[in-house]
């Protein structure tokens, strides 16, 4: 199972990637809501990873990402470093968000 190795957590991803292996597709990051996980996406994989290249992750403290401490300060900026490290991971370059 990927995971992105993060200060104090390691962050579960997963693609989904059904292109052609000779296009180079656009990749899609999709991000799930609060007390949701990458599950809450998949009924979008057959859709959308036969065109682009799908990124799925589970946010900080949810799914396979594990756990935070119960009075650990999640903070938009801490959540969108988070999503900068991931698609700086998984991209050469830019990429969508869905959320």
């Amino acid at each position: 199972m990927p995971h992105l190795d993060l200060p104090g957590c390691k962050l579960f991803y997963t693609i989904d990637d059904h292109t052609d292996a000779w296009t180079r597709p656009d990749t899609v990051l999709f991000v799930h809501g609060f007390t949701e996980c990458t599950e809450a996406w998949r009924a979008w994989v057959p859709h959308f990873s036969r065109r682009y290249r799908m990124v799925r992750i589970d946010q900080r403290g949810f799914g396979q990402s594990g756990a935070v401490p119960k009075d650990f300060n999640l903070t938009t900026a801490l959540f969108v470093d988070d999503l900068a490290r991931v698609i700086r991971h998984v991209a050469d370059g830019a990429v969508h968000v869905v959320g």
